[in-house]
């Protein structure tokens, strides 16, 4: 077995260099170039969680854009992820950190994406790798210690995954949906439940008063909800680990971008979209 820290080092470094298909699946392209010398086009939130309303770990994001290719194609999105959850006030069984890494573009995403469970070192780890390509359908290899299998997905069987939420333009899949199948990208496997569109209003954070954008999941009768900036990034989410619920709220909140391709739909002022050209 193959220690996490280890596994997790080469998963950032392959990743982060080049990652236009996840592990296994092999394919490999170089990412376009950044946006444009001196713009920021990288944004980080950290998350504080809370278990049954007590402290329980943390969540840092990191979403990076990359100019198209060519005029008229579509942005690059690198989503970096690494959520811890543990504290005396969690059950040593739900303990598990997980480092995710995603590339997002037009309506694909692919990802890899390592959990451990329980304490480190415990030797407990589960690797996904997936890709949704152009037409809906999943390629997803998980693997467990010496275990893996793969298999092909049809557009029915998953509609989006667990860092499409994370994504500043992707989580929109999840709203207009009467039904939605989503991929838990630390299991491999798949939730059905309903979505909706929670409406806009005002969170108070650490950071200040901010406008956000919810959406809502009703699954097996427990609520998760994201709630989104101007930008579309999530500034709090509501979801479960085991049977209880577990919150995140970002501790602080990065500047606004100054480059990277922002749809309509995500910016908001009192229910009138807000076209990027005009800020």
């Amino acid at each position: 077995m193959v220690h996490l820290r280890g596994r997790w080092r080469a998963l950032v470094v392959g990743t982060t260099l080049a990652l236009a298909a996840p592990v296994g699946l092999g394919v490999v392209a170089t990412l376009p170039s950044p946006a444009v010398a001196g713009s920021l086009a990288e944004q980080s939130v950290a998350y504080r969680l809370r278990y049954e309303g007590r402290p329980a770990g943390t969540h840092s994001l990191t979403v990076r854009h990359f100019a198209p290719k060519r005029e008229g194609g579509d942005e690059t999105r690198i989503l970096e992820s690494y959520e811890d959850i543990r504290g005396p006030s969690v059950p040593e069984a739900l303990w598990r950190r997980t480092r995710a890494t995603a590339r997002a573009s037009g309506d694909t995403l692919s990802f890899t994406a390592v959990t451990e469970t329980g304490p480190e070192g415990s030797g407990r780890i589960t690797e996904v790798n997936g890709r949704r390509d152009t037409d809906g359908t999943w390629s997803l290899t998980v693997t467990r210690g010496a275990d893996s299998q793969t298999q092909e997905l049809r557009r029915s069987q998953a509609d989006l995954c667990t860092l499409d939420l994370f994504d500043p333009l992707l989580h929109t899949r999840l709203l207009d949906r009467g039904v939605v199948r989503l991929l838990d990208v630390t299991t491999g496997t798949v939730r059905d439940g309903t979505a909706a569109d929670g409406g806009e209003l005002t969170l108070d954070l650490p950071a200040g008063s901010t406008p956000v954008r919810r959406s809502v999941m009703e699954s097996d009768g427990s609520t998760w909800q994201w709630d989104r900036n101007l930008e579309g990034l999530v500034v709090r989410y509501d979801s479960r680990l085991g049977d209880s619920p577990l919150t995140a709220q970002a501790e602080s909140l990065p500047p606004p971008r100054s480059w990277g391709a922002v749809e309509a739909s995500t910016r908001f002022d009192n229910g009138i979209p807000i076209v990027q050209d005009d800020l």
